[in-house]
């Protein structure tokens, strides 16, 4: 399945690869190479340790090579920036508490990528995703009924 992201997102994942590949894999491979000097490798637990870390690794390097290869990028500047898509980041007031909250949109495998990010998958994504300034929403989440007016979008 295709992952849908922003061309900020595409190009934080691709700066991601070349730094597992350029820095991090260099760094696995002096670590294996000086438990291998440290002799038998049967007895060798840092030795097994650098091996498995770089299998890990090259496991890692392969998922994200895969999801850069099948990733659908939206191009913002072709899009209405008008409405809140994937991207987008909005402000929104909280109509019942009276405090303004920030949300980034951003496909479901980049929520940790920022505090603020939310998955377009997620409840509050679903209901943000193309709204405009003005438009509120009101999404059922765990604590009761959140009810949001969009004060501003931003890419």
């Amino acid at each position: 399945m295709a992952t849908i992201l922003s061309e900020q997102e595409f190009e934080k994942l691709k700066n991601k690869l070349e730094h597992m590949i350029d820095v991090e894999m260099p760094n696995l491979e002096r670590q294996l190479a000086s438990a291998r000097e440290r002799g038998d490798l049967s007895e060798n637990a840092e030795y097994d340790a650098a091996r498995q870390a770089i299998w890990m690794h090259e496991g890692r390097i392969k998922e994200l090579r895969g999801q850069l290869a099948t990733a659908q990028v939206i191009d913002t500047s072709k899009i209405d920036t008008s409405k809140a898509l994937l991207g987008a980041n909005v402000v929104a007031l909280d109509l019942d508490e009276g405090f303004e909250e920030n949300y980034i949109l951003v496909g479901h495998r980049d929520e940790s990528s920022h505090d603020d990010a939310v998955s377009i998958n997620s409840p509050v994504g679903q209901a943000l995703l193309g709204c405009k300034i003005d438009d509120v929403v009101e999404v059922q989440i765990p604590r009761g009924l959140l009810r949001l007016q969009v004060q501003s979008i931003s890419y």
